[in-house]
């Protein structure tokens, strides 16, 4: 499994085997959520992008894995859905 530093490092995709949810947490705590990215585009309009805090779940879609596990259900199954 690769840690923070390790990923931050690479210069190509990693595996996604190689990327476990602890990891991508920091990563989201260190490098997404506490900045603001603003985008200009080539017409002149600026994007701003902010990753809040409760919006980590849908970042990394594990709603959408929780959900192809067939042994959750119902309640157990909103316990993935953000905060």
């Amino acid at each position: 499994m690769l840690d923070l530093t390790t990923l931050l490092s690479l210069n190509k995709k990693p595996n996604f085997a190689d990327i476990d949810l602890p990891v991508l947490r920091e990563l989201f705590y260190k490098e997404l959520y506490p900045y603001t990215f603003e985008f200009i585009l080539s017409t002149g309009e600026t994007i701003t992008l902010k990753f809040d805090l409760n919006k980590f779940c849908h970042l990394v879609g594990i709603e959408k894995t929780a959900k192809q596990q067939r042994t959750l259900r119902g309640r157990q199954l909103k316990d993935y859905k953000g905060m």
